[in-house]
């Protein structure tokens, strides 16, 4: 069984997509402190079921990013079979490459900590990957 939850920004979206490919949709109960960070919850057992973390990052691309490493990060330790991440913008993934020394390359940070968090697989829309070409070069896991 699949399961799409749904992030802060994408409820509505995320309720249309389940609907659509006939799956449950959950949304992530998300709020937030008052120093600012974010508490993120899964409001329905995902043990052995696959996820689908839809994630919308765009106008807030720190807390779209911290809520979907969060949301991937509990339902693999909740016991989900595989955890897939869907954000149609995927912040901090046009600084690629060193243009001048010393400059972070963030893709590859951000990449990193997906897969720490669990991640088994990325869709987004378009990762300008316009140096690197190949999202294996950058990626362990799979992106379509």
């Amino acid at each position: 069984m699949t399961v799409l939850l749904s992030g802060l920004w994408c409820t509505e979206l995320g309720r249309r997509a389940s609907e659509t490919a006939g799956i449950t949709h959950a949304a992530l109960l998300v709020r937030k402190f008052p120093d600012g960070e974010l508490y993120v919850r899964i409001p329905v057992d995902v043990s052995g079921q696959d996820v689908v973390i839809l994630t919308c990052a765009g106008r807030r691309p720190n807390d779209g990013l911290i809520e979907a490493l969060l949301a991937a990060s509990t339902a693999k330790r909740l016991g989900a079979r595989e955890v897939v991440l869907a954000m149609p913008y995927l912040p901090y993934a046009r600084q690629d490459s060193e243009f001048q020394r010393g400059e972070a390359i963030s893709l590859t940070v951000v990449s990193r900590q997906l897969e720490a968090a669990g991640i088994d697989s990325l869709i987004t829309v378009d990762l300008h990957l316009h140096r690197v070409g190949d999202p294996s070069a950058v990626f362990n896991v799979s992106v379509h």
